[in-house]
């Protein structure tokens, strides 16, 4: 039988809209080429702010004599900082998928295209399938940027997605681009010791924030 929703990608836009879409009575299909949560959930908001929050507790209990309470010198265990960054990526993710089910929404792991207007291919590890809809919505996500900068390929060159999944932390690390995401990792990777420097081409940080952002 057809769906009369298709939606291409299960990250934010796509999960959200196949649930509003069921909510309100549609048969809806989602299509997910990786992991449901896409980047937000799996490489991006949430690992980031996972592992950005394990730093911070590591500055604050540095701190913490300053409060009048008495600790031990802290150390870093980054595998369990790791560990932990998995743990609630896993979560959110499982999340995510109990609540398509419970909304009746159809998942099918595999990458779309469109074979016409109402029909899209999909292949994933069992073979191709054929999907007919009434609707589509198109929302495959993002990818680091590939900028014009040779040597990309040498080893210890990294995108978002590897400076989230090293196994142990270097001693120094250099970031291209000050906007962000470079500044996240900035400030989660020299809080937790790295000697980190950013290059930002245009004059300031966080040159698409408020000017008084960047300055700071």
């Amino acid at each position: 039988m057809p769906s009369d929703l298709v939606v291409i990608g299960g990250g934010p836009g796509g999960y959200g809209a196949a649930l509003r879409a069921a909510q309100l009575g549609a048969r809806v299909t989602l299509v997910e080429a990786d992991k449901l949560g896409g980047v937000c959930l799996n490489v991006g908001c949430i690992p980031t702010k996972a592992l950005l929050w394990s730093a911070e507790v590591y500055h604050l209990v540095q701190q913490a004599g300053q409060f009048g309470v008495r600790t031990a010198d802290p150390s870093i265990d980054w595998p369990t900082m790791q560990a932990r960054k998995q743990e609630v990526v896993n979560k959110l993710v499982g999340g995510v998928q109990m609540l398509l089910d419970r909304a009746g929404v159809t998942v099918i792991a595999g990458k779309a295209r469109f074979a016409g207007p109402k029909d899209l291919i999909v292949e994933s590890r069992g073979g191709k399938q054929t999907l007919s809809a009434s609707r589509f919505i198109v929302a495959t996500g993002s990818s680091p940027m590939r900028l014009p900068i040779p040597g990309l390929d040498l080893p210890g060159v990294l995108d978002s997605t590897g400076a989230l999944s090293l196994e142990s932390l270097p001693k120094t690390m250099l970031i291209v681009g000050g906007g962000a995401v470079g500044l996240e990792f900035a400030s989660l990777y020299a809080t937790l010791g790295v000697k980190v420097t950013v290059v930002e081409m245009l004059p300031r940080l966080a040159p698409l924030a408020d000017a008084d952002v960047g300055e700071a």
